[in-house]
C-alpha cells in the first residue's frame, strides 16, 4: 500500500511546517505522533522529543504553531509562541488541559475546539487579537475579550438568536461565523470597526439589517448559503463596500442596489435576480461567478472582466495574518503576492 503523506507539509530542518496561503514557510507542526489526519495520511519529518521543539522554537523564535499534542503545558517554556492552533492528535479522546495558557504572558491568536468537549475560559487568556474556534460545553467568557479584532465561530446560538451575546470587542473588525443558529446580526453594532463579515450556512438567519451600522466601514460581505435571507434592502445602505458575494439559493428583487454602491469593485453572485436584469453588473470593474438562469438577459461568460480583482491594503502588514479575506484568498492581495510569487 502507498503511503499517503500530508500535501500542506514542508521540510525544514528536518522539522514540520505548513504551507502558508503562498505556498511559503508557515506555522511550525508540533505533534506526538506521525499521523496528519485520521485516514492513513502521515507526516514526512520525523516524531520528535517535546524538548528538540521547545529548543529549536526557542533558538529560531518562532511564533505560530499548529499543535496536536495531548498536552500543552510545554508551551510555558516558549515564551516566542504567540499565535495557536490547537488540536487533538489523532487518535486521542481525552480531554486537552488549556489551563497553561492562563500563564502566558501573550496568545495574539487561538484556534481551538475541536474536540468533544473543550472547557476554557478565555477571559484568563492575555493579548487575545484572533479568536478562531466552535462552541462547546465548557467554554466561558468569549464574550468579554475586549481586545479582539478577528473572530471566527462556528455553532454559536446565544440565549437571544443574535449577537449580544457573542462578543463586545470595541474594535472587532473581521466576523466569520459558520453554521451558527442566530436569527439577527443585532449586536453587530457594537464595534464600530466593522471590515469583513462572513455568513456562511447560517441557515437560521433572517435579518442582517444591524449592517446599516457598519455601512461606513463595511468593505468585504460575503453571504453563502443563508437560505432565510430574504430582506436584502440594507445592502444599498453600505456605501464603502468593495466586495460582495451573494451566494445560495436565495431570490433577491433586482440588483439596482450596485448603482448606490460607487466603491464595488468586485461582485458574485448565485442567488436568483427575479427580474432577470443583470445589466447592473455591467459597471462592476470585476465580477466573479454568475450562476446562469434562463430569464437572465446576460450570462457568465458575457462579463470578460472575470475575476482579476486586487484588493487594497489598508493595515500594516504585520496584521494581514488575521485577516480572512488575505488568507483565504491572497490574490486579492495585489503587492503581497507578487513579491511572494517570485520567492516560491
Amino acid at each position: 500500500m502507498t503511503t499517503r503523506y500530508c500535501e500542506e507539509e514542508i521540510v525544514k530542518d528536518d522539522f514540520s511546517f505548513f504551507k502558508d496561503a503562498y505556498n511559503t514557510l508557515g506555522e511550525l507542526i508540533i505533534r506526538e505522533n506521525e499521523w496528519a489526519d485520521d485516514v492513513g495520511g502521515r507526516f514526512h519529518a520525523p516524531v520528535r522529543p517535546i524538548e528538540d521543539y521547545i529548543q529549536y522554537i526557542n533558538e529560531n523564535q518562532i511564533q505560530s504553531a499548529k499543535i496536536y499534542m495531548s498536552s500543552i503545558s510545554f508551551l510555558e517554556e516558549c515564551p516566542s509562541l504567540k499565535r495557536l492552533a490547537i488540536f487533538p492528535p489523532v487518535g486521542f479522546e481525552g480531554e486537552i488541559d488549556y489551563t497553561p495558557l492562563y500563564s502566558l504572558s501573550s496568545v495574539e491568536g487561538l484556534i481551538c475546539g475541536e474536540e468533544e468537549f473543550c472547557e476554557i475560559d478565555f477571559s484568563k487568556i492575555s493579548g487575545l487579537v484572533y479568536l478562531s474556534f466552535s462552541v462547546k460545553k465548557g467554554m466561558k467568557n468569549f464574550k468579554d475579550i475586549s481586545t479582539l479584532k478577528t473572530l471566527k465561530v462556528s455553532g454559536f446560538k446565544g440565549k437571544n438568536r443574535n449577537l449580544t451575546d457573542l462578543f463586545t470587542a470595541p474594535h472587532l473588525d473581521c466576523l466569520w461565523l459558520i453554521c451558527c443558529g442566530v436569527k439577527s446580526l443585532k449586536g453587530i453594532e457594537v464595534s464600530s470597526d466593522i471590515e469583513e463579515v462572513r455568513l456562511d450556512y447560517c441557515r437560521s438567519l433572517e435579518d442582517i439589517s444591524a449592517l446599516e451600522s457598519a455601512k461606513t466601514t463595511l468593505r468585504n460581505l460575503r453571504i453563502d448559503a443563508c437560505g432565510k435571507i430574504k430582506d436584502f434592502s440594507v445592502l444599498e445602505k453600505l456605501e464603502n463596500l468593495e466586495v460582495l458575494v451573494l451566494h445560495g439559493n436565495n431570490s433577491i428583487p433586482n440588483l439596482n442596489f450596485l448603482e448606490k454602491l460607487p466603491n464595488l469593485q468586485y461582485f458574485s453572485i448565485t442567488m436568483n435576480v427575479e427580474d432577470g436584469n443583470l445589466t447592473p453588473c455591467l459597471n462592476i470593474p470585476f465580477m466573479g461567478y454568475v450562476r446562469n438562469r434562463r430569464h437572465y438577459n446576460l450570462k457568465n461568460e458575457d462579463f470578460p472582466s472575470h475575476g482579476g480583482y486586487r484588493q487594497k491594503i489598508r493595515c500594516p502588514e504585520s496584521e494581514l495574518w488575521r485577516k480572512w479575506s488575505y488568507i483565504c484568498e491572497p490574490e486579492f492581495y495585489f503587492e503581497i503576492y507578487n513579491r511572494k510569487a517570485q520567492d516560491i
